[in-house]
């Protein structure tokens, strides 16, 4: 929930034109310096064509990830598309597929 609510372009600030432009700073740093760390569990564990350890606590830490994933594709449309795309996260994530936990298939 923390990061979430950090992460969330609403709760940053509002859209005056200053406010805006410190909102545009906040995400380059974010996706610049953070975002890795925020998904190295995924890197970590699909970097073949099936999930590396496909194990429960895994998929939960996975599960996490993806929740975060998805907030920043329903926020940071800008920068998380150029994120998606620079750093192969759609075949990542389709990789999921092939795990055994049926939340992460979903």
């Amino acid at each position: 929930g923390l990061i979430r609510t950090l992460i969330d372009p609403e709760n940053i600030m509002s859209e005056t034109t200053t406010q805006s432009v410190e909102k545009t700073i906040f995400l380059n740093y974010f996706y610049k310096h953070c975002m890795h760390r925020l998904m190295a569990p995924l890197m970590a564990q699909t970097t073949g064509e099936t999930v590396s350890k496909d194990t429960v606590h895994n998929a939960v830490l996975l599960g996490h990830v993806l929740d975060l994933l998805s907030l920043c594709v329903e926020r940071h449309s800008y920068h998380i598309r150029n994120y998606i795309i620079d750093k192969n996260l759609l075949r990542r994530v389709l990789v999921l597929t092939t795990s055994s936990h049926g939340h992460l298939v979903l």
